[in-house]
Formats: C-alpha cells, sequence, structure tokens
C-alpha cells in the first residue's frame, strides 16, 4: 500500500506485475526479494528481521529504471506495519540498513543456505538430485552475476513431489570473496534460497 500511486497502482518493483497486469516474467528480477532472517544463530524459527532487498542487489544482471532507487527507498523507509495474513500483523517495525560484516551481506567466499534453494527445473526421470541442484545452482549464479562456485556442498536434498524440483540445503566455496545478500533459486523472491557468509573477511 505504501508503494500505490496517486491511481491506486503498484509500480512493478514492489508487485511484480507489468502495467498492463501480467506477472513480470519467469528469470525476470525486476521486482523486490523478501526474506525472513533468524539472524543467523538461533536454532528455532523465530525471525529475526524483514529482508526487503532491491532486485539490483541480489541480481547483479539487473538495473534499476529511472526512479527506482528513489521509490525503493522512500517505501522501505516507511515501512512500520506489517499484516501478514494468518500470523497476524506486526507493528513498530524499524528499518535499518544492512552493512558490510552482516552475515547478509559478507564479504566472504563461503556461503551457507539458510532457507532451502529450489531448484529453477523439474527432475528428469533418470536425474541424480544432487547432481541436479550442483548444476542448477551453478547455472543460477551464472544466471544472477555471481562467480560459479569452485564448491559445492550438497548437506540436505529432497526431490520435489512426483519428482518435481529438488530442494537443498547447501555450502557455496567462491575463488574470491562475493558480496551479498545472495538470494537464490526459484522462490528467492519470497525468501528461499537465503545464504549467509560462514566467514566474513
Amino acid at each position: 500500500s505504501l508503494a500505490r500511486d496517486d491511481s491506486g497502482r503498484v509500480d512493478r518493483l514492489f508487485s511484480g506485475h507489468e502495467p498492463d497486469g501480467r506477472t513480470d516474467r519467469a528469470g525476470h528480477h525486476a521486482h523486490v526479494f523478501l526474506a525472513a532472517d533468524g539472524g543467523g544463530d538461533r536454532d528455532d524459527d523465530a525471525i529475526a528481521r524483514l529482508i526487503v532487498a532491491a532486485p539490483w542487489v541480489a541480481d547483479r544482471g539487473t538495473k534499476p529504471r529511472r526512479g527506482d532507487r528513489r521509490l525503493f527507498e522512500r517505501v522501505t523507509g516507511q515501512l512500520n506495519d506489517l499484516r501478514a495474513g494468518r500470523l497476524g500483523r506486526f507493528s513498530g517495525l524499524a528499518t535499518e540498513p544492512i552493512e558490510d560484516g552482516d552475515p547478509l551481506l559478507g564479504p566472504a567466499s563461503d556461503w551457507i543456505s539458510t532457507t532451502s534453494y529450489v531448484a529453477t527445473r523439474n527432475l528428469k526421470k533418470r536425474d541424480d538430485p544432487t547432481a541436479a541442484i550442483e548444476a542448477d545452482v551453478t547455472a543460477e549464479c551464472r544466471r544472477r552475476g555471481l562467480p560459479t562456485p569452485v564448491a559445492i556442498d550438497v548437506r540436505f536434498v529432497e526431490a520435489g513431489p512426483r519428482g518435481g524440483r529438488p530442494s537443498a540445503k547447501l555450502r557455496l566455496s567462491f575463488a574470491n570473496v562475493v558480496h551479498g545478500p545472495i538470494l537464490l533459486g526459484r522462490d528467492s523472491h519470497l525468501g528461499g534460497g537465503l545464504f549467509h557468509a560462514v566467514d566474513v573477511g
């Protein structure tokens, strides 16, 4: 609602829809990424903060349109009340910038997923789920302007229903340090595939 213009329309940056009502095309990341973050050092499901990431920081190949940066800052700067359906209403939220050294930004060469990575493609009949995840996350890193990982540690993998998209918990290692945020995979706009830096350096 904070992003509505005078005619009641919500810009693609926040709606994920084109002016004619069509959804943003697959593989196009011109709208915000949202994620719930537990802070990295918690064993429960408590949410420490809500991440609202601009598309041009989560997908290095996306360029902001004229006015996007200003709109993003205006809307996120006013975000202090969240209505989350069955979860209820959260008031008194405070906007805080994330700075280098935070687990979400790094920089670091090793990153571990805090939410499951969901592959962008379905498994084929004879596909090995682990190999499919490795190939998928490698391609996804390239698409998002990240370097190719030198090592992918698949810590847990689960095939989707009826052989659909597999999901996994991962550790990615890069040859050099990279900056976050890193959100990858099919449901990355909704908090999937969120990574934390292992050793900030």
